[in-house]
């Protein structure tokens, strides 16, 4: 059995429904959450710019536990948790990889999983969240990641179930540190 990963994240996202009604928690971030992820809404860009910059600060005060280091002041590689669709990997997310290279220069976007068989989307179809589901549909294949730090990249966390799934196979694969960021995640109104 796998254990859930920790995860950074850059704030809460709080879905516009909530148990079958409007959420009255769902506000700009969230909604800029759904821009980010909807290519043909013209604040597309605008969100794809903010989440980029919220991201570029974040990992400026990430620091790595085995050696006290801050993970972006030593060479890292950037993998992005594949979508749903075999083969596909979000344009968002590949554009706020390309803008943390920028900023920092140790970085190098490597997309190395890759999902090899579409899986209904856990959000819009109600897909299995399971680590093990995410396992068995997305690969390493021909990745050199032998004690390469990772920056794993995704977009929200629910259940953590994808992020987990690609940290594991990334660790299996002989990466070095991995490092698990989703933009936003998933506001739990349980407890």
């Amino acid at each position: 059995m796998f254990q859930i990963v920790p995860v950074h994240t850059c704030g809460q996202y709080h879905p516009y429904w909530h148990m079958g009604v409007r959420n009255p928690r769902n506000d700009r971030l969230s909604r800029m959450m759904m821009d980010f992820k909807d290519e043909q809404n013209g604040n597309h860009q605008r969100a794809v710019n903010h989440f980029s910059e919220l991201l570029i600060k974040k990992l400026s005060h990430i620091v790595m536990r085995n050696t006290g280091r801050h993970f972006v002041s030593l060479p890292f590689i950037i993998a992005i948790v594949p979508s749903h669709t075999a083969g596909r990997i979000s344009p968002a997310l590949q554009d706020v990889a390309q803008r943390i290279v920028q900023v920092y220069p140790h970085g190098t976007v490597y997309n190395c999983l890759t999902r090899t068989r579409t899986v209904p989307s856990a959000h819009r179809e109600g897909g299995d969240r399971s680590v093990a589901g995410h396992m068995s549909s997305i690969s390493t294949m021909g990745c050199n990641l032998q004690g390469r730090n990772v920056l794993l990249l995704d977009d929200v966390k629910t259940t953590g179930g994808s992020l987990t799934a690609c940290y594991y196979l990334l660790e299996t694969s002989g990466a070095g540190v991995v490092i698990p960021v989703a933009l936003l995640e998933t506001a739990n109104y349980e407890g």
